[in-house]
């Protein structure tokens, strides 16, 4: 009866083990799907990701007719809708996002998997949209945690309460939370960081060993892992470099000379299977943000770009990625540490793995740097690896204040992911005022890129309510409905041409790319 018991206590102790995690996992579960629920429109960028995926106009040269008049409804029908549905219509798709996806400055991964989850959608609505784009985030943010459980196992092996924590705090800030309202490809990436960090550290596990890294297993999931993360974002690029070079510095210092030659072989396969997946990977290079990419990496007007880049990362990590809470939590044990001096010294405690995190860090700082806009998305991907590093030093000063203001502290932060205002792509109609009393809306469209802008509006527009496109300034009047006495022209913002146009009264703000303009003609 021995072998029974001693099985029983086994499965109990892992349950007993499990249940945090779990718990963690079904919290963040739970946030996701709240907010979720809470998005009414799809945000600016996330039209764009349906039109690429759908390979319909809205982007690049592939646009929308000028003159052509249509309802809200058979606008949505046109933008919304899978309507080649099966097999046949999935793998054209996915072929020609495979040889060109219009968008220069992204490969097509994400977009591929956009298209598979948006198969068979026969509703021309938002909502369903939402729901689609954001169920694939999910998925994504399942196989994330997933990831990092694993790799916080192996970087604190048997202490389940510190991985508990180091979870919280890398799937319940607002930035992780908030990944999951887009259309866009940061969670997938985000997953694919974690994965990397973990494959890495088995490999690093591998080298202290004296194990080699050719194993066929080793170089397999590398190659699968590395090719996947470039091919969710250019600038992914720069952590992949960087790990590597920590994983070669080691493989020296451990005189595993026979392993230095496996990098530049894993770097080179990863961009030839990456241009086996989309064949316009190098696309990125004749982009136009390429350019301003460069200009930013050779010095240009770097002090202006300095002070942005400081303020952009001051703001989101001190709103989103620390958020006030903990920030609190770090000047009063700062404060405290002034008056009273610790029973053990502080740097005693080393992290495990901290050369993953550094590098975590020092890519959201670098793109923070060459990034043309300094918005949250574009380093949110290494958010969750940051904050392992940032959980780690928090559980250990938590653990030397009362167990009562330790939960104040968690319980705090848990509730400040329910909070709508550090909470982004949460997109609320009432936040756009909209003419609905209006017969027919006239969008401004000079060139291929104004006219691409339909798609910010597909939204908004009712389903008996008309628009249409001009190219020239002089057809709103031609256009216009006779029954709207102010007729409404969206287009860029301040633009010369709507204002010098004869009737025009006033231009307010849209959203963060276009203004609407009133005219009146009687």
């Amino acid at each position: 009866m021995e072998k029974p018991t001693s099985l029983s206590a086994h499965r109990a102790q892992k349950i007993f083990r499990a249940w945090p995690i779990l718990l963690v996992f079904f919290l963040a579960l739970l946030t996701r799907l709240y907010w979720i629920h809470e998005k009414e429109y799809m945000y600016i960028d996330d039209p764009t990701s349906v039109s690429l995926a759908y390979n319909l106009p809205g982007w690049g040269k592939k646009t929308f007719e000028a003159g052509h008049i249509l309802t809200g409804k058979e606008l949505r029908q046109q933008c919304y809708i899978d309507d080649r549905r099966g097999l046949e219509g999935l793998w054209d798709d996915l072929a020609a996002l495979h040889h060109d996806n219009r968008d220069g400055s992204h490969a097509s991964l994400y977009y591929m998997a956009l298209r598979c989850a948006l198969t068979g959608v026969d509703t021309p609505s938002t909502d369903m949209l939402i729901r689609r784009s954001c169920g694939l985030n999910l998925v994504f943010f399942g196989l994330s945690f997933l990831s990092m459980t694993l790799l916080l196992h192996m970087l604190f092996p048997g202490k389940t309460m510190l991985t508990t924590f180091c979870l919280l705090l890398a799937y319940m800030n607002p930035v992780s939370v908030s990944n999951v309202l887009q259309a866009r490809e940061y969670l997938m990436a985000e997953w694919l960081f974690v994965l990397w960090a973990y494959w890495c550290l088995r490999a690093a596990a591998r080298i202290h060993n004296q194990q080699t890294l050719w194993a066929p297993g080793t170089f397999t999931g590398g190659l699968a892992i590395s090719a996947a993360l470039l091919s969710c974002g250019y600038f992914n690029a720069l952590f992949f470099g960087f790990s590597l070079l920590c994983l070669a510095v080691y493989s020296f210092r451990q005189h595993a000379y026979k392993d230095l030659g496996f990098y530049p072989v894993l770097g080179i396969a990863s961009l030839l299977l990456c241009v086996l997946l989309y064949e316009g990977f190098f696309n990125f290079l004749h982009d136009a943000r390429a350019t301003e990419v460069a200009d930013k990496m050779q010095g240009g007007d770097w002090l202006s770009n300095l002070r942005l880049t400081v303020i952009g990362l001051g703001y989101i990590t001190a709103l989103r990625i620390l958020t006030p809470v903990w920030g609190t939590a770090i000047i009063l044990y700062l404060v405290i540490l002034l008056v009273r001096k610790p029973k053990q010294p502080f740097h005693s405690h080393r992290l495990p793995g901290a050369w993953l995190f550094v590098c975590a860090m020092a890519w959201a700082v670098i793109v923070m740097w060459m990034a043309n806009w300094k918005a949250t998305r574009y380093i949110s991907p290494s958010v969750p690896l940051c904050l392992v590093a940032v959980a780690y030093y928090l559980a250990l000063g938590l653990q030397r204040v009362p167990k009562v203001l330790a939960g104040i502290f968690v319980a705090a932060f848990i509730a400040y992911a329910w909070c709508e205002r550090p909470m982004e792509y949460v997109n609320r109609t009432s936040d756009r005022e909209w003419p609905s009393h209006a017969k027919r809306i006239l969008l401004y469209g000079p060139d291929h890129e104004e006219k691409n802008t339909l798609l910010l509006l597909t939204h908004f527009i009712g389903d008996k309510q008309e628009i249409a496109i001009v190219e020239h300034t002089t057809d709103i009047r031609h256009y216009a409905a006779e029954e709207d006495t102010t007729v409404y022209v969206y287009g860029a913002k301040n633009s010369p041409d709507l204002q010098a146009e004869p009737g025009y009264k006033m231009e307010k703000e849209f959203n963060d790319w276009m203004s609407v303009y009133t005219f009146n003609f009687q």
